[in-house]
């Protein structure tokens, strides 16, 4: 027997659910059981769906899938009216413990086909058995939030949800991507930017919010993605959401994860979100923009500018200045060095050593240092 009462969602709620994955921590999308009762093949059910029976015994009986479909998995009961929770098939799934929690959906089927008639189907269709897998969505009718695979199906998310215009926040765009832009047509927008911490996330906010702003205006739906569609495109999301709801950072973040419960803004990208909350309360003007984290280089590593560098410039007006303990030592663009009285004393005796001069040329005392201290490291008497 279950400890969790049922809880009731809505067709938006039981949209964003069925989109779930295995991999996700929710370990996939519920179960679905119809329990109108059967009609004409022309009956239509919500796609990937089964009918419910009790036996005699009073136990669970789902119809055209083995107990190993669906015990301990979310179940979603759905009826031609709002599902109760004092059905007799709710009851014995309670009872019975067969499943990990008991949904019901708080609308009658018809709300959830208008809202969605193309997760829906004829019950004898070839089309009823499997589910078309759809972005997330965070305001219906306008704001989708999905991964490279739903990037995939820009086509049929076209025509299934009215999507014209997708938002791609990547480093680099793969080919299937552009590829599904050119066969559907959409508008697109590519924001350049990395998920990592030091990354500009802030820079695309102004972007994206005009974009989903025309999109509104214009009665149609927008697209934003990401590889996973967990940090960057989520982010965005949640920077329009903070704006146009005048929402906190937090109750923004919420909303979307309530969509999408994978969401996970890397902490550069949640600082940048809690500054623009700041700027737009007016606690502060401008926006927080993470520091690049200085990278660690193993000792004999070097780093090399990228390839496409421009080469370094070595006219005329180039100079290198090395300095050491705040002296300038050297300026490389009047190839003159600068020493101190005291390096400039120790170098001329360093020279005076070094060089050979003529014995003509010679002092008293260097022709009597050369004479004393030759092969043996002696300099003589008046050598200071």
């Amino acid at each position: 027997m279950t400890d969790r009462p049922p809880r009731l969602v809505t067709s938006l709620e039981l949209f964003n659910l069925l989109q779930h994955q295995s991999n996700w921590p929710s370990g996939g999308s519920p179960v679905c059981l119809d329990l109108r009762e059967s009609g004409s093949s022309k009956q239509r059910i919500i796609r990937g769906s089964h009918r419910v029976e009790l036996t005699s015994e009073g136990e669970v009986e789902v119809v055209g899938a083995s107990d190993r479909s669906w015990m301990g998995r979310d179940i979603c009961l759905i009826d031609a009216e709002p599902a109760s929770g004092d059905h007799a098939v709710a009851l014995a799934l309670l009872r019975g413990g067969g499943c990990r929690e008991l949904l019901l959906l708080s609308e009658p089927f018809s709300a959830f086909e208008s809202a969605f008639p193309f997760m829906c189907a004829k019950q004898s269709s070839s089309k009823a058995a499997k589910r078309p897998l759809c972005p997330s969505c965070v305001l219906p009718g306008l704001l989708y939030l999905g991964d490279l695979t739903d990037a995939a199906a820009l086509p049929r998310l076209r025509e299934q949800l009215n999507i014209q215009h997708a938002l791609t926040a990547l480093a680099e765009l793969p080919s299937s991507l552009k590829a599904s832009v050119s066969e559907s047509g959409v508008r697109h927008t590519w924001c350049d930017v990395r998920d990592v911490e030091e990354a500009d996330i802030k820079a695309h906010f102004g972007t994206a919010f005009d974009i989903i702003e025309a999109a509104r205006a214009a009665q149609t739906a927008v697209f934003v993605h990401c590889s996973r569609g967990v940090s960057r495109s989520a982010s965005l999301c949640i920077a329009y959401l903070m704006r146009q709801e005048g929402w906190s950072a937090q109750r923004a973040r919420e909303h979307v994860a309530a969509a999408r419960p994978i969401i996970q803004p890397n902490e550069g990208f949640w600082r940048c979100l809690l500054e623009f909350q700041k700027e737009l309360s007016g606690e502060r003007t401008g926006v927080y923009v993470p520091l690049p984290k200085p990278k660690p280089i193993d000792e004999g590593d070097f780093e090399l500018p990228p390839s496409w560098s421009a080469p370094p410039s070595l006219g005329k007006d180039a100079s290198l200045v090395v300095s050491k303990g705040g002296e300038e030592l050297e300026h490389g663009a009047e190839h003159k060095r600068k020493y101190s009285p005291a390096d400039a004393k120790a170098k001329k005796r360093h020279k005076w050593l070094r060089d050979e001069k003529p014995r003509s040329k010679m002092t008293e005392n260097e022709r009597v240092a050369m004479g004393a201290g030759a092969g043996s490291g002696c300099f003589g008497p008046g050598f200071d």
